[in-house]
């Protein structure tokens, strides 16, 4: 191998998928792998942190009075919701190669990305409770709490359910990496994903959905033991409004 082609092993390059260019990482480069820079973030990943980051800041600045943790809140709120509108048309797509493409492409850079957005429902959860300490318990303050927690599960589950789609189709030679098994052995699309990310999400365990791969098990370990604690947290908050309240 020449010093030229080593040189451009690990960095970056055009990867197209249909008429989509998105830039990419050797696989093959094992620190690549090891950090999970195998892609860039999907635009859907960084406009969730721009908005997220962008909001909180105006809404600190420019309301005066209002607490930084409710400015967090709002920032993370509106992002989230703009990632789940953004990935509600891939709902009810039932192409498979163009979900293969989509799939391929449509990650958060794994452990990078999935570290980013922990961080961040660590931050509003941390948030949440300062802002129910506080606050004065009015019917404002509760909707609020009600609807960034729904917003932090829906995106945690969400997230999870387009990177077992990546790993899925991701390509191992010329065949599908796999790892799940769906009843009925039909091609999975992503509400399939979403099922499988879901019933984790709210059970902790699978269901009748079949791992047969270790990096795919090894993932769902991770969901089960992050919506374990993140379930908890939800039982902590919901008992101090409710001491509040009563």
């Amino acid at each position: 191998m020449g010093a030229a082609e080593r040189a451009v092993r690990g960095t970056p390059n055009l990867h197209r998928s249909g008429t989509d260019f998105a830039p990419t990482f050797d696989r093959r480069n094992p620190m690549s792998q090891r950090l999970g820079l195998n892609r860039l973030p999907h635009p859907r990943f960084l406009a969730f942190l721009a908005i997220f980051v962008a909001v909180a800041l105006a809404a600190g600045l420019a309301v005066p009075g209002l607490r930084p943790s409710v400015a967090l809140i709002t920032g993370f709120d509106i992002g989230a919701a703009v990632f789940i509108v953004s990935a509600a048309p891939l709902w009810r797509d039932e192409h498979i190669p163009r979900m293969r493409a989509s799939a391929e492409r449509d990650d958060g850079g794994r452990t990078l990305l999935l570290a980013l957005l922990l961080a961040a429902l660590v931050a509003v959860l941390l948030a949440l409770g300062m802002a129910v300490r506080q606050s004065g318990r009015t019917p404002a303050d509760l909707a609020l709490v009600v609807v960034t927690l729904v917003l932090g599960w829906t995106l945690v589950n969400l997230v999870y359910a387009l990177h077992y789609a990546h790993l899925y189709y991701d390509q191992v030679g010329k065949h599908d990496r796999g790892g799940l098994a769906f009843p009925g052995n039909a091609a999975p699309v992503f509400a399939d994903f979403c099922y499988f990310s879901f019933v984790i999400g709210m059970t902790c365990q699978v269901s009748d959905v079949t791992i047969t791969d270790r990096l795919m098990r090894r993932t769902a370990l991770v969901q089960g033991l992050v919506s374990f604690f993140f379930n908890l947290g939800v039982l902590a908050l919901t008992i101090n409004v409710l001491a509040g309240v009563l």
